[in-house]
């Protein structure tokens, strides 16, 4: 897989894309793997393939409420993270209160210092439009996720959760989306059953990712 076709980096000029290139840690991390938010912060960090999961609380010295707000964020290819940091002196940590990173699948991830990813949105306009860009699309995630938290039924929770996730080439596990969702397993199961018989261009798109290897991803292959 060609890393320069994530959403990031293909809304990059190539002039830009090569510059940001020179910058790039690549790695790959393990289904399965856990990472406290504190440590994820410490670099900006693009999500090249695979599916992550953020979870933990928010404060009440954040919004405002006597108990503490529970957070989950499901994290695409293409959304470049951590930004939070970038540009705000001193870490962001307190104030989002995030605990940890589960890796559901596994994941190719580029690193990338915070005074790299500020001096470039600083100096190129196109690049800041492209920060930007991937700031709403994680906004867009997160009303996205609400959407599918909300749904009034199960079988429209898998749905539009399966749907989402054939979009982004991943696919998890029956029990994952039982957790994500919060549903039981044979729930899902039946709803599964449903989406592949009466939206089987749906389910189609989504079976065909299952097993696919993720790699550390190349700008030139």
């Amino acid at each position: 897989m060609n890393c320069s076709t994530n959403a990031f980096c293909s809304s990059l000029t190539p002039e830009l894309r090569a510059e940001l290139c020179k910058h790039c840690r690549r790695r790959l991390v393990k289904a399965g793997s856990i990472q406290i938010y504190e440590d994820f912060e410490r670099r900006a960090s693009l999500l090249i393939d695979g599916i992550v999961l953020i979870s933990g609380h928010v404060g009440e010295d954040v919004v405002g409420y006597s108990d503490d707000v529970p957070t989950c964020y499901l994290g695409v290819p293409g959304r470049m993270l951590s930004t939070n940091v970038t540009f705000r002196e001193g870490g962001g940590t307190e104030a989002y209160g995030y605990n940890s990173m589960e890796y559901l699948t596994d994941c190719c991830v580029a690193h990338f210092d915070h005074d790299v990813i500020r001096k470039l949105f600083e100096n190129h306009v196109p690049f800041a439009h492209a920060m930007v860009l991937s700031a709403l699309r994680i906004m867009e995630d997160g009303c996205m996720m609400t959407a599918i938290l909300r749904a009034n039924s199960v079988y429209l929770s898998v749905f539009h959760l399966v749907q989402y996730l054939a979009q982004q080439n991943d696919y998890l596990t029956q029990q994952q989306i039982a957790n994500l969702i919060n549903h039981d397993r044979a729930s899902v199961s039946k709803a599964m059953t449903r989406i592949k018989k009466e939206q089987p261009a749906t389910w189609e798109a989504y079976v065909a990712n299952k097993g696919r290897t993720v790699t550390i991803s190349n700008p030139n292959e």
